[in-house]
């Protein structure tokens, strides 16, 4: 690999998993074959440890419980500071604390204070109807605090800030504790880099004087600063057990070190290989979801971020031949074209690890709902695409399958899969289509006050359960006011409302609309037995619902034009409401893998798909059935108005074929029609470049594309990596491309 030394690679690839063993992205355990002995305990001996401080510390607060917890971890696990790295290793990154104290606080809440709202968010999911958990997976550090405090500087805040707010008021044992916890987490962590800069001293001297400089002091260094970003993510990650989902504003951050060292006189080769070593560790961890960070974006005067070391970075990556850390890149007018064609290049050569966010957009959507343009200006991409503003957080994930309410509006209020009833008691009678229209809006709204409802008993507790010391002491509007991040400690605490399936609903409305209320071909009844038996004898009416009727993604007003208004049907009831810490729902369009879980628990529909088929994703047409072509589908997807959703997201997956991207003129086109639907209002985009043969190829013979990538809902993963139900959808895709 460009960049690494083969048995640099060999040791990193079999860091975080035995590559002897069969992997799974979604299994945390390193490889303990990498530890001495002597540097610490096994995991499972810390893991049999935690009972014995929950037991010595149980009439503390849980962040105390959790704090003494996580110092036992760091200052107990085997680390590894081997010479074939640059960057040190950790043993004990299995997620303990979740085992053993916060999925236990979470059960303790879930069947204790709130039984009866988890009794039917249990029965709404065994339906297919909905998913809603607490969201400790959706955190953006804030990096900039951390670099310029460090370490140290941050313990030093943890006295400052609380003599602070003692001069203001008598502090609440709440409030002591809370400064107490992050001073234990921050002096266990400094604890930590002592212990490995010791263990460095023998075989990595360049590590050890890292190390060295991070205990006593913020990064002054390109390297520094990479290996506190690094540290930080482990720890918080995998030990602290709250996902940092996203590594920052890359270009922006790290910018100001890697010319400071150009300066000083180092060369640019050595700084590109300390990034590659450090991008090596996030395709090694090799998390199913990827591991974001992003480029690009506004600077005050309104030119772009990006510099000649975004560059650097998107060439270092593209020489690699890496797909995680996965990528996204902010686009506006004042992008340079220069470095949005070579992101497209990579794409169209196979890297699909890139996505395209619409800064235009997004600024919009966050001032519509009275955000300052500088904040607004200077929003976080974490996750797939999602976008916060600073030190704000994610509250509860909360998924809705629009189609179960499209169910109910057919059967009357019951669930056409089980029988049961579910929705609100209606009649199958309508004179009309607005008739019929109407009343799926009303079994809709019913689903989305059960989705507020159980998502408002849930949130809070989410600091209760899962209290966040570290994020807490790099959050200055949190440590400033003696308040946990998850608890109101944040600068906004968003809940919003994925709402999936979009393109299926209203491709089966407009089926409806045609086949039983303006051709009079069948009666509701009719239609619902043909729905109930899966199309049983009825074939060539599910392929004429497929080939013959409109549908979204194909710049037909008659489907697109219900595109919109469900969608305004949803953002109206929703995005008024207040979440339980005063912050206004947000609406998006973001399915994650609910495309095939929500599938399955879906009865036929009028579509013309069958049971348990999946579902549309994200703000796209049902699969195979965009056949305009990709402008015909940026032109229906950006009709929605995405700055109405409130800053949630709405990403189009665009499919092409490798022949319309070929050569300058194939370049060019990818450019224009990126362009176009961002200057449309679209939110985001990510592109796959495939054929039918080759995925029909790669399925029969996986042995042969070991490499090849595949962008999903939001990440990329590679296509060994993902079940032949998922292959089967891509291919049914590609032979759609024209």
């Amino acid at each position: 690999m460009k960049y690494i030394k083969d048995k640099d690679y060999d040791y990193i690839m079999n860091k975080y998993h035995d590559a002897t063993k069969a992997e799974t992205s979604y299994r945390f355990m390193a490889n303990e074959k990498i530890f001495d002995e002597s540097t610490g305990i096994s995991p499972e001996q810390i893991h049999a440890h935690i009972g014995v401080i929950e037991e010595k510390y149980a009439n503390h607060p849980h962040c105390i419980i959790k704090a003494r917890a996580f110092e036992y971890i760091l200052d107990n696990t085997k680390i590894s500071c081997d010479a074939r790295d640059i960057f040190p290793a950790i043993c004990s990154i299995d997620r303990t604390l979740w085992k053993t104290l916060i999925s236990k606080w979470e059960q303790e809440v879930f069947n204790d204070r709130i039984p009866e709202t988890i009794r039917k968010k249990k029965e709404l999911e065994s339906r297919g109807a909905l998913n809603i958990y607490i969201d400790y997976d959706h955190s953006m550090p804030n990096w900039e605090r951390l670099f310029n405090r460090g370490i140290p500087g941050i313990i030093e805040d943890a006295d400052i800030f609380k003599a602070k707010l003692e001069t203001k008021k008598i502090l609440s044992p709440e409030e002591i504790s809370f400064y107490e916890a992050i001073k234990i987490e921050y002096e266990a962590f400094n604890r930590l880099i002592i212990r490995m800069a010791k263990l460095a001293e023998i075989n990595n001297p360049k590590l050890c004087i890292a190390l060295c400089r991070l205990s006593t002091g913020k990064p002054e260094t390109f390297y520094e600063a990479l290996l506190l970003s690094y540290l930080f993510f482990i720890v918080i990650e995998h030990i602290d057990c709250m996902q940092a989902r996203s590594l920052g504003n890359f270009d922006r951050l790290f910018a100001p070190y890697y010319f400071d060292d150009i300066e000083k006189g180092k060369s640019e080769e050595a700084l590109r290989e300390e990034l590659a070593y450090y991008l090596l560790q996030f395709q090694s961890i090799n998390n199913y979801w990827g591991q974001p960070t992003y480029l690009g974006g506004t600077k005050k005067d309104g030119s772009t971020v990006i510099n000649e070391f975004s560059y650097v970075f998107l060439d270092v990556y593209d020489k690699m031949g890496i797909y995680n850390p996965k990528l996204q890149l902010k686009i506006s007018n004042e992008t340079p074209k220069s470095i949005v064609l070579k992101a497209l290049d990579m794409i169209r050569r196979g890297n699909n690890s890139i996505v395209f966010v619409c800064d235009k957009t997004v600024r919009a959507a966050f001032e519509k709902v009275g955000i300052d343009y500088d904040i607004a200006r200077e929003y976080d991409i974490t996750g797939c695409y999602a976008a916060y503003i600073q030190d704000a957080v994610p509250i509860c994930s909360t998924y809705l399958n629009i189609m179960k309410p499209l169910e109910y509006t057919i059967s009357g209020g019951y669930d056409a899969v089980t029988g049961n009833p579910v929705g609100l008691k209606t009649s199958t009678d309508f004179e009309s289509y607005d008739a019929f229209y109407n009343c799926y809006l009303l079994q809709l709204k019913e689903c989305l006050e059960s989705v507020t409802e159980i998502e408002y008993a849930m949130s809070e507790f989410t600091s209760y359960i899962n209290p966040q010391s570290l994020l807490s002491g790099v959050t200055l509007s949190s440590i400033e006011n003696g308040i946990d991040i998850l608890g109101g400690g944040a600068t906004r605490a968003n809940t919003t409302v994925c709402c999936g399936g979009i393109a299926n609903v209203c491709d089966s409305l407009a089926a409806i609309r045609e086949l039983v209320f303006e051709s009079k071909r069948y009666t509701l009844k009719e239609l619902k037995d043909i729905l109930d038996s899966d199309f049983k004898d009825n074939e060539s009416l599910r392929l004429e619902m497929i080939h013959k009727l409109p549908h979204f993604g194909n710049n037909d007003d008659s489907v697109d034009e219900i595109v919109k208004n469900v969608l305004s049907f949803i953002c109206n009831t929703v995005t008024g409401k207040k979440n339980r810490y005063g912050y206004n729902y947000r609406v998006d369009t973001h399915v994650a893998r609910h495309s095939y879980i929500f599938g399955k628990h879906t009865a036929a529909s009028p579509d013309g798909r069958h049971f348990g088929d999946e579902l549309s994703k994200n703000s796209s047409a049902t699969i195979g059935r965009a056949v305009n072509g990709p402008t015909a589908a940026i032109l229906s997807t950006t009709k929605i108005n995405c700055v109405d959703l409130c800053g949630g997201d709405s990403c189009l997956d665009l499919g092409l074929h490798p022949t319309a991207v070929k050569g300058e003129d194939g370049l060019e086109a990818m450019y224009s029609m990126l362009m176009v639907y961002a200057a449309r209002g679209g939110f985001a985009m990510h592109i796959n470049v495939f054929d039918a043969d080759t995925l029909r190829d790669a399925q029969a013979n996986p042995e042969k594309y070991e490499d090849l990538q595949i962008r999903v809902s939001g990440w990329n993963v590679l296509w060994n990596n993902i079940n032949k139900e998922e292959q089967d959808g891509f291919i049914h895709q590609a032979e759609g491309l024209i």
